[in-house]
């Protein structure tokens, strides 16, 4: 019996909540704080979250970055764009990427950086592919960089041929990718020389 009422709490929340979701996906978390204070409530949105809802773990998340109705929280906010990011939240995966790779209140990760960016970058979520791309072309991995940057392009422009002419960072990276093997073949050379002799 507890059990159903726990479903039941659940389906109650889920439809009171479908108006601000929607709202929600409209504006930013402060226009709609600003627009739609009843329905700002932390502790509504806490009872989805723990229920595993990913869109009230990403939008606790931002009100605690943001200080929307509550103080701000740092920590507390990383901790629920990770769980939102687990949970499937795209959006969330990015932010929480930027968070580690960008943030100055936490301490940089690259690679968890990457492996929240590939979270999404996996499920075909563009800006994600982006962020991946530069992360590789970063560390100089330009082939990885190439591809996914490639994979996001080719979403963008779905009916183009030559991606290239498109996107100055495909040909960039393109350009990069030859420079590094014409570099690995030259080191390669040196260090045959430098063998027989």
């Amino acid at each position: 019996e507890a059990e159903m009422n726990r479903i039941k709490e659940y389906n109650t929340l889920q439809e009171k909540n479908k108006k601000y979701i929607k709202d929600y996906t409209l504006r930013s978390a402060k226009e709609a704080a600003i627009k739609d204070d009843e329905y700002w409530d932390l502790a509504f949105h806490a009872r989805f979250a723990d229920y595993g809802d990913k869109d009230s773990q990403f939008i606790i998340a931002q009100a605690y970055e943001k200080g929307l109705h509550t103080p701000v929280n740092l920590k507390k906010a990383l901790a629920f764009y990770k769980k939102a990011a687990e949970n499937g939240h795209l959006e969330a995966a990015v932010k929480t990427g930027h968070i580690y790779l960008e943030e100055k209140w936490v301490q940089k990760d690259e690679e968890k950086a990457l492996y929240y960016y590939l979270k999404a970058a996996d499920k075909e979520y563009v800006p994600a592919q982006i962020s991946v791309s530069r992360l590789y072309e970063d560390r100089q991995e330009y082939k990885k960089a190439y591809e996914y940057m490639e994979k996001a392009m080719s979403q963008l422009f779905l009916n183009e041929t030559d991606l290239e002419k498109r996107s100055p960072d495909l040909e960039r990276l393109r350009k990069k990718m030859e420079d590094a093997v014409i570099l690995e073949k030259e080191d390669s050379f040196v260090l045959e020389e430098g063998k027989e002799a």
